[in-house]
């Protein structure tokens, strides 16, 4: 008699194929805030304050002439003017990090050190995401200290600092040997002089203060005595170093991290 006849679904069934509808739903959203709302976001959020840092004061989209009255030259703002208007928006933004022929190009936080890793999941806007931003560890400033230390995240849509794991291949980094990094202080270069495959536990590349020269240049003798290759870059005491640092899946809570000498 059941033959050819549905069996009609129970009240447990339907339950159960709603919370699957529900899960692959919300599974779905989140996939699609993750890989295409997000990144969009972040893309259209770094190139409005790119645009400030680009801008000339003519350029409605500065607005230099109400923000910096002031200013010493109506057409060319200064750098330092540029990230005046900049810090207007958060005065947490401390510069701006780029990687020529990668896609990093980004502005870098700084908060204080009652939450000194704010920015790992923040935007510059203080908006919950998970890109978060470039920061720069608290304590440190890359025109006065030995070694600055910035981090960022390494996403599967390839920004943030992603592409710093390129630099595990030679190759790679001779078609990369420089980075700059912009301030209200000026326009920076760094040769990068080492890159490590490393942990947090295993080797402590985060420091920034050093009780005196010969501790620092043991600092450096270490770094390049670690590094994957040798980039024939000298580096004594006297040098300013900045390190760019990312997660990295080569090892367990690993590390990606390239470390650059001030030279301009």
């Amino acid at each position: 008699e059941m033959v050819g006849k549905k069996k009609a679904l129970s009240c447990g069934q339907k339950t159960a194929l709603g919370i699957l509808f529900l899960a692959m739903t919300l599974c779905a959203a989140y996939l699609f805030s993750v890989f295409v709302f997000q990144p969009a976001a972040n893309t259209a959020d770094t190139q409005a304050l790119k645009a400030i840092l680009e801008a000339p004061k003519s350029s409605t989209s500065s607005n230099f002439q109400e923000q910096v009255p002031n200013s010493s030259n109506a057409e060319t703002p200064s750098l330092a003017e540029r990230f005046q208007v900049l810090q207007k928006i958060n005065p947490d933004i401390q510069g701006w990090i780029t990687v020529p022929g990668t896609a990093i190009d980004y502005p870098v936080l700084q908060s204080g050190a009652q939450d000194p890793d704010y920015y790992l999941n923040h935007t510059y806007k203080k908006e919950m995401r998970t890109a978060g931003s470039i920061y720069l560890q608290c304590g440190c400033d890359p025109a006065v200290s030995r070694s600055a230390v910035l981090y960022g995240h390494h996403m599967l849509d390839g920004s943030m600092f992603t592409e710093l794991e390129r630099y595990d291949d030679f190759s790679f980094f001779q078609g990369h040997k420089t980075f700059t990094y912009k301030s209200a202080a000026g326009s920076s270069t760094y040769e990068v002089f080492a890159v490590l495959e490393t942990t947090p536990s295993a080797f402590a590349f985060q420091r920034t203060t050093f009780a005196d020269d010969a501790a620092f240049l043991q600092f450096l003798e270490e770094v390049q005595a670690r590094a994957l290759y040798q980039t024939e870059v000298q580096v004594t005491a006297l040098d300013r170093v900045m390190v760019l640092a990312t997660c990295s899946g080569r090892q367990k809570n690993g590390r990606t991290v390239v470390f650059g000498k001030f030279i301009s």
